[in-house]
Formats: C-alpha cells, structure tokens, sequence
C-alpha cells in the first residue's frame, strides 16, 4: 500500500518532507472515513465510540506529521496540493465531542 510504502521515509531521520506530507494527509483521510462509519446510525454505541477513538486515533497521527513539517505550506515539496494541518485539529475536537456526547460520564476509556 502507499501508507507502507512511505511510513518509513517519514520516520527516517532527517524525514522526508514529501513523505509527511503524504502521511498527514492520507491518516487524516483514513480518521474521515473512521468518522462516517462512527456516524452510521445502524451501529451501536459501542461500535459508535470505537469508530470515533479509531478515527481520534488518525486525526493526532496527522496533526503529530504536521506538527514535524517546518511551515506547510497548501503545496507540497513535489508540487501536489496539500491538506490543511487545521484539518487534523478540526478532527481531532470533532471526535472529542462525538466521544464526550456517547459517554457524558465517562464510563467509556478514550485511549489518547
């Protein structure tokens, strides 16, 4: 797969600036499908609040690949369009208020 492919070259030090570029993008794209399957009404709740740790899980993993990038900029190194490092931030508070609103009390761990 891509993500394999270029995981490693993202890790590498010094890291590749394209490759965190791709990885920020393609873990915020996977924590957005996460989202739309937490979103399926015809899961539980359990299945619910897992979605949205899994797609929390996607979300920091692209806001920490953005965080390793000296000012990203909306095209990356190779000349692509990027996403947007607030993106992963947006997703990140998203998941937050979806987990906190299936489990007011706490009840339920969120792995962080």
């Amino acid at each position: 797969s891509s993500l394999a492919t270029v995981e490693p070259l993202s890790r590498a030090e010094p890291s590749s600036p394209q490759a965190l570029y791709t990885v920020a993008d393609i873990y915020e794209g996977i924590g957005r499908l996460a989202v739309r399957q937490a979103q399926a009404q015809d899961n539980s709740a359990l299945r619910r609040a897992e979605s949205w740790k899994e797609a929390r899980s996607w979300f920091e993993r692209s806001a920490q690949a953005w965080r390793r990038i000296q000012n990203p900029g909306k095209i990356s190194p190779s000349g692509f369009a990027a996403g947007d490092p607030r993106s992963a931030t947006a997703g990140l508070a998203l998941c937050d208020a979806a987990l906190k609103k299936l489990n007011p009390s706490g009840a339920l761990q969120v792995q962080r």
